[in-house]
Order: C-alpha cells, then sequence, then structure tokens
C-alpha cells in the first residue's frame, strides 16, 4: 500500500505528463498548419505567445515564454539523443 506522500508524488507526476501531452499537442498543431506553408519542414519560428496563451486555457497554469522554450529545448535534445541512440541500435 502507497504511503500518503507516494500518492500525492504519483498524482503530482501525472499531472506533470499531462501537461507535457498538452504541451507537445500544442507544437504539434503548430507544426501540422505551418507544414504546408513552407515545404515539407517547420522552418517559421514557434508562435510563443500564442502557445503561452492556449497552454494556460487547457491547464490553468500560467508558465511564460521562457519556461515554455526550456521546455521545448529540453524536449528536443532528449529527442536527439533518442535519435543517436535508436540509430546506433542498428549497426
Amino acid at each position: 500500500m502507497a504511503s500518503n506522500n507516494q500518492r500525492d508524488y504519483d498524482e503530482g507526476e501525472g499531472s506533470m505528463r499531462d501537461t507535457l501531452h498538452i504541451f507537445c499537442d500544442l507544437c504539434i498543431q503548430y507544426a501540422e498548419r505551418s507544414k504546408g506553408k513552407r515545404s515539407a519542414t517547420t522552418s517559421q519560428r514557434m508562435p510563443w505567445k500564442v502557445l503561452e496563451v492556449e497552454f494556460t486555457k487547457r491547464t490553468n497554469l500560467a508558465y511564460d515564454k521562457n519556461q515554455l522554450k526550456n521546455k521545448w529545448d529540453w524536449m528536443r535534445n532528449r529527442w536527439r539523443l533518442w535519435r543517436a541512440l535508436k540509430g546506433k541500435e542498428n549497426n
């Protein structure tokens, strides 16, 4: 049986996971919308103000541009690491 502290941590962790998924969904939506404008890649800048407002609407958490950008940079670095490790696995 989990202690109260463990249960609180699990609930908090779940909500953090949910906010990460919401942020990812917003970034994916933006990328899909901007794909048609310029070839197959997304070369435009992220609309941080738009993402900030939409993220706040969906989560009721007030994250600023720097916090969202830091999360974006962290996820991008983790993805690059995963991609590099995945490529070495095939060799």
